[in-house]
């Protein structure tokens, strides 16, 4: 040998996971009535818990973890028709953005790690009401 050194590199898999652990919304609504059915619209704040993991799939160690609560704004729509004297149905869709954060850790050797965790929410959902 020459004296040069070469060096293996392998490929490695990496997991990157955002969990919603649950999410919690404040919100007015505006809407239009075209009797019996309201078209609205709604927006406001929303508070949410998200755990963020990162790291090498194949080791029992993660290399970043976090488990935090974060505020941020949701917005959306949705239709609420009123089918008996006290019953209506509704169907509505929210969007709800919580921002992202980039994490980096610093050089071990030859690797190093940078993931950006976004934290947008977009849900749809129905339901029934009893107004009293």
């Amino acid at each position: 040998m020459n004296g040069k050194t070469s060096t293996l590199i392998l490929p490695q898999s990496v997991s990157a996971t955002t969990k919603l652990e649950w999410m919690a919304t404040a919100r007015g609504r505006v809407g239009l009535t075209l009797s019996p059915t309201l078209v609205y619209v709604t927006g406001g704040l929303a508070v949410g818990h998200f755990e963020d993991n990162y790291g090498a799939t194949f080791r029992s160690v993660t290399d970043f973890s976090s488990s935090r609560t974060r505020l941020g704004w949701t917005a959306g729509g949705g239709v609420e028709h009123m089918f008996a004297r006290n019953w209506t149905v509704k169907i509505e869709a929210l969007y709800a953005d919580f921002g992202d954060w980039t994490v980096q850790g610093p050089p071990t050797g030859l690797t190093f790690y940078r993931a950006r965790f976004a934290h947008e929410v977009i849900t749809v959902r129905g339901g029934l009401n009893l107004k009293w």
